[in-house]
Formats: structure tokens, sequence, C-alpha cells
């Protein structure tokens, strides 16, 4: 097993540094049993120096020491810098010895793991850097630059002409302030809202939360001495809270600022649908059963045929039995021509 292992290795990097380019390069399989005997002292040299020259490697079925080693021995033979990703306890050890560790917890998902199993097309998206592309982010900044306009405009042409009470007072810098952080601070956590897909008591806490926090500060802020809260004091219980004005207008501008981004998203949903969308719909706006045919439909066309990814350890095989096949055409070819009979010809 050591022997084969070993000539596996050999003749995969002699493939990949053959054959390796960018835009069709190596992947490296190798289970927990193959890695136990892959990173001893006298294989792991060839070992690291395969999966160095792959553009990625899966290591599947192993155990915590041996993640954590694998992390050393890469962070060793690099010297650069790691990263390693955790979502277990199993992945501590390899979490601590990266000189970046990274631990994930379940708190959003599109859909259900077990769905996500059943449908494979969806981890396409990942790999096709849907969710993270330049036309994506500069969506995103331009989503906040409008709506950083619309919540400076609609708070300013709104509150600057209008009454801002009873007895006639107009705003002055300290309400406009208020009102427009106000209107800020609710406007980003139900945006957070209309993204988030999966709801946890987590989120609830973080999102309200936030909101309820800003109205708490007001209070205490206000009810210090004039000399700390100077123009915000008794802001909230005396100046804004009791004008329905500044409920009115909180209300309008966050509205409006939200409003692109659901229309945009109405419009997605509806017309060009990604795959998530298509089975969040399926699963919880239709409410159709798992054995519907629109969803076997659905999930048997997530399981196309590829025609790409022959097994690395079959095509490193082939290579190897071809390398000895030829040494041994060569020897038989050596033999041959320094064989006796074979002189004693050629000198006659």
């Amino acid at each position: 097993m050591k022997d084969d292992i070993l000539n596996q290795i050999k003749a995969s990097y002699q493939v990949t540094t053959n054959e390796n380019t960018k835009d069709d390069p190596f992947a490296l399989v190798v289970d927990g049993k193959a890695l136990e005997i892959a990173l001893t002292n006298d294989i792991k040299d060839d070992f690291l120096q395969l999966a160095v020259n792959c553009a990625s490697v899966i290591c599947c079925r192993v155990s915590p020491k041996q993640k954590a080693l694998i992390t050393r021995l890469v962070k060793k033979y690099t010297g650069k810098m790691t990263l390693a990703i955790g979502d277990g306890a199993n992945d501590v050890g390899m979490i601590q010895e990266a000189d970046i560790g990274i631990g994930i917890s379940v708190l959003e998902q599109d859909v259900s793991s077990d769905i996500c199993l059943q449908f494979p097309a969806l981890y396409q998206q990942g790999q096709k850097g849907i969710f993270f592309s330049w036309k994506r982010i500069i969506g995103w900044m331009g989503n906040g630059i409008l709506t950083s306009l619309v919540i400076s405009i609609l708070n300013v042409y709104i509150l600057s002409p209008l009454a801002f009470r009873k007895g006639g007072q107009v705003v002055d810098i300290a309400h406009l302030g208020v009102t427009t952080y106000t209107t800020i601070v609710w406007t980003v956590n139900c945006q957070i809202a209309l993204i988030i897909t999966h709801f946890t008591w987590i989120q609830h806490i973080f999102i309200w939360g936030s909101i309820f926090s800003w109205y708490i500060f007001l209070l205490f802020y206000g009810a210090l001495p004039p000399v700390y809260s100077n123009r915000e004091y008794k802001l909230l219980v005396e100046a804004v809270g009791p004008a329905p004005m500044y409920w009115i207008v909180v209300l309008l501008v966050v509205v409006i600022s939200l409003l692109p981004y659901f229309i945009y998203m109405v419009i997605q949903r509806s017309f060009y649908p990604m795959d998530d969308h298509v089975i969040q719909e399926m699963k919880y706006g239709r409410k159709v059963v798992v054995d519907d045919e629109t969803w076997l439909r659905e999930k048997q066309s997530s399981r196309k045929a590829t025609h790409i990814g022959f097994s690395a350890r079959v095509d490193a095989k082939i290579l190897y039995l071809k390398d000895q096949l030829h040494k041994k055409r060569m020897f038989i070819i050596k033999s041959i021509t320094n064989s006796p009979i074979r002189r004693s010809i050629t000198t006659r």
C-alpha cells in the first residue's frame, strides 16, 4: 500500500508538472487512510510537493489530528500564511494551528442542508462566483449611495419648511440630526431583515435590538445634564417623541429608502429567479410536496452528467503502468542488444 501510494504521488506529480495550465487546473482527492500513509516521514515531502502543485486538495474522512497536521505541514513547507475555516468541534485543532483561524456558526441559510443534498446544482452558485462578483459589489454600492441620498434629501426637504410641533416651532439641527439618524438605523436593520431568509433568535435580537437600543441611547443621553447632552437634552422625551411629524417622517423615509431593493427583489424572483429562489418557492411559497412533479423535475435537472473530472487516481495509475511498460520494453531491447547471440550475428 505504501509503495502504491508513493507511485501514485510521483506519477500524479509528473502529470501536474507536464500538463497543468491556468485554464485547466488539477485537484487532489485523498481519504483518511491514504493520508495517514502519505504524511509519514519518508513520503510527506513528495505528497506536499504534489499538493502545492494542485489548485485544490480535498481530504475526505480525516481525523481532527490529521486536519491540524496538514495545516502545520503546509504552513511549514510553503512558508506562507495559512487560513483555516471550520464549523465544528473537530476543526478546533486545525483552526488553532493556522495563522488565521475562523470558526463558523449554520445562522443564515437560503435553503436547508437536506435540500442542498437533493439539489447539487445549488453549489454551483458559489463555484461560478454569483454571490461575489464585481457586478454584485457595484450593485450594493449603488444601492447604498441611492439610499443615503434618499434619506438625506427627504429628511431635509420634508422637515425644513414645515412646523414640527403644535406651537409652530420649526426644526433645528438637533431635530433634523436625530430624525435622519433614526431613519438610518431603521433602514439599515430593515435592509438586513429583507436579505435574511432564515431567522433565528440571534438575528431577531441583533436586528430589532439594535433599533431598540438606539431609542434607549437617546433616552439616557437626553437625561444627562445640558452641560453634557447640549442640544440633545430631553430631545426624545420633550421634542421629537411627542411630535407626530417625527414618526411620520421616519416611516415614510424608511419605506421609500427600501423600495428600490424591494422592487429589485420582486422582479428578480418573479422573472429571473436563481436556483435557490425556485427551491424556496416550491418548498415554502406554493406548499408543494416533495414528490410533486415540479419538484422531481427540478431535482432531476440539477443532476446533469459532467464531461470532465476523470479520477486522478485512475489517470495516475494508467500513467504509472505506461511508464513501467516503457521501462520493460527498454530493458528487453537492451537485453537483446547486449546478448552474445546478437553480437555473434552482428560480427558475422
